[in-house]
């Protein structure tokens, strides 16, 4: 009770508490998280980049194209995250602009923990 009333009473406390909340849950401030079904053509764009697909996934409709602008950081929340393509999905990185696919905790990309195996998909 004490607690809640004195971070009421002090909005800064409340900032900082949920910062330092979302730092060790992994997930900044600066990420954009996404979930649920794409019905209409989207665009990821570096601005709002990292992107991280929570637990119940994405699902990209069929019919609708999502595009990744080179650059950008996809990160799944866990091994469960999914997304899944059942429209058409245009992700072309440069050797200087990669888009690159990872784990939320891969710590080559901000994060700290386990491993991941990377694929090359052609389609």
């Amino acid at each position: 009770m004490f607690i809640g009333t004195f971070i009421n009473r002090n909005p800064f406390l409340l900032i900082l508490s949920l910062s330092i909340l979302s730092a060790f849950a992994g997930i900044s401030s600066a990420e954009t998280l996404v979930s649920g079904a794409i019905s209409t053509d989207t665009t990821g764009n570096l601005a709002d980049s990292p992107y991280v697909i929570l637990e119940g996934g994405v699902t990209v409709a069929n019919g609708i194209t999502l595009t990744l602008d080179p650059g950008i950081v996809v990160k799944f929340e866990s091994p469960n995250a999914k997304l899944r393509i059942l429209g058409k999905l245009n992700a072309s990185g440069t050797l200087d602009n990669k888009i690159i696919f990872t784990l939320i905790k891969d710590d080559s990309y901000g994060g700290v923990g386990y491993p991941i195996t990377y694929a090359e998909v052609k389609v």
